[in-house]
């Protein structure tokens, strides 16, 4: 069971991902997922939700393009 304190520091932790991902701030947000999983604060489907889109968009931009 997760203590009030814990849920309260798994929201701000998610609302910091969620922003920086909708902002671009994809390398940040990862930054932040990384440090969350480090103070034990177990990711939910929110927070890696939020990182999908941003994250395959700079995959996709970073991947050369190969014809033939």
């Amino acid at each position: 069971l997760e203590t009030a304190a814990q849920q309260r520091r798994l929201r701000r932790e998610d609302f910091l991902i969620n922003a920086c991902a909708k902002g671009d701030y994809v390398e940040k947000a990862l930054q932040l997922l990384t440090e969350m999983q480090r103070k034990g604060l177990e990711p939910n489907v929110s927070t890696y939700s939020a990182l999908i889109r941003p994250v395959r968009r700079v995959t996709m931009q970073r991947r050369p393009c190969s014809v033939g």
